[in-house]
């Protein structure tokens, strides 16, 4: 039988209460100067600035556009902004070695 919805939702809470009790003394963050690279679709509505010629136009490796806009942070309390894992459809694939580095080029 399969489970309901109330009982995924306890599982996954289970889980992530602890995966963070497990989490002590551990960074979700790398050493030195963090730059948070972020589309500016993921924002809300009201925050997105689309007419925003500061802000640089992603690329795809074969060069053409994506379209995603990106917006580029400095973090100075990585501490407090990393403090928990945030659970999302590409929190993998947004890390690969790769990415960091087109979007590196993308914005330079």
């Amino acid at each position: 039988p399969g489970s309901t919805d109330k009982e995924d939702e306890d599982w996954f809470l289970s889980l992530r209460k602890t995966l963070e009790a497990n989490m002590r003394h551990t960074n979700l963050f790398p050493p030195g100067r963090i730059f948070w690279a972020m589309r500016d679709n993921s924002f809300h509505q009201s925050l997105q600035r689309p007419d925003d010629p500061s802000l640089h136009t992603a690329s795809n490796p074969d060069g053409s556009s994506t379209g995603d806009r990106l917006r580029v942070f400095e973090v100075e309390n990585p501490e407090e902004v990393f403090n928990q894992v945030i659970f999302s459809m590409d929190m993998l694939s947004a890390h690969f070695v790769q990415n960091y580095d087109k979007y590196l080029r993308d914005y330079l």
